[in-house]
């Protein structure tokens, strides 16, 4: 009798067949799927709290990974927004050695003594009559009025101290009091530095306007057409900063405005404006 057909004999008869391992490596298999089958419930639980766990462990690796591409995106915006900083930290810094340059005192004209006057000979006395010259008085020069001046200088003061915003309150003050006359068209100039040093553009340019408006003849007037074009240039537009800086160059040349003027144009093009 073949091996093949035992098994159907063996059920004719009604006894059941072993069941017999094809080989080793069914064997090892069958065995280990009992030992599965075998374990107890907290073995199971034991089972999958290892899997569980190993699926956190992953989900955490790419959290991590998740966070370190943010942080690196947020490393490198700070690092932006740090040059933008140091950027305008410069721009200040240059504004504020521009202005403490341009603040200078008012100079007070020193008066000049009148000549010696001797007095007038005695007809009285005849030839013989000889006076004594005296010496002449020196002249008290006349001061400008007290409450202007006094008022100008606690402005000015105040800008040369960086207390703009109070310089500004006080050059408004002084204006309204005198709008024409001495200290009037420095005080609309410095009024206007105020308020650029303040980034307050539209003030600081309306101010340099007005000066070169009603007082063309002062000698602001070409400070203030350079003030223009910077102003200009820190609002981004170029065309019209170039337009002005190119006029101080042409109206004042040699003058200090003028090379000024042309420094921010050099350094427009550099900069690719």
């Amino acid at each position: 009798m073949q091996l093949s057909s035992l098994p159907v004999t063996l059920a004719l008869l009604g006894v059941a067949p072993l069941v017999l391992a094809a080989s080793p490596d069914d064997v090892y298999t069958q065995g280990y799927q009992a030992g599965a089958y075998g374990q107890t419930l907290d073995e199971r639980v034991a089972t999958l709290e290892k899997r569980v766990s190993s699926n956190t462990l992953m989900d955490m690796v790419k959290r991590i990974e998740q966070l370190q591409t943010e942080m690196a995106k947020m490393r490198g915006k700070m690092e932006e927004l740090s040059h933008e900083v140091d950027t305008l930290r410069k721009q200040q810094k240059d504004m504020y050695l521009d202005l403490d340059q341009r603040i200078s005192p008012t100079p007070t004209p020193t008066p000049q003594p009148a000549a010696d006057a001797s007095p007038p000979a005695d007809p009285a006395a005849g030839a013989s009559y000889s006076a004594t010259p005296r010496p002449a008085a020196t002249p008290v020069p006349t001061p400008a009025p007290v409450g202007r001046q006094d008022s100008y200088d606690k402005a000015f003061n105040l800008l040369k101290e960086g207390k703009y915003p109070e310089s500004v309150r006080a050059f408004k003050s002084f204006l309204a009091a005198y709008p024409t006359g001495e200290y009037s068209d420095n005080a609309i100039y410095w009024l206007g530095e105020a308020y650029y040093v303040l980034r307050d553009f539209p003030n600081s340019r309306e101010s340099f306007r007005r000066l070169v408006r009603e007082v063309p003849q002062s000698a602001k007037v070409p400070d203030a057409q350079l003030k223009l074009g910077y102003i200009e240039y820190d609002a981004g537009q170029w065309a019209k900063a170039r337009d002005l800086l190119n006029e101080v160059v042409k109206q004042y040349p040699g003058s200090s405005s003028a090379k000024l003027a042309e420094r921010r144009l050099a350094k427009m093009k550099q900069e690719g404006h």
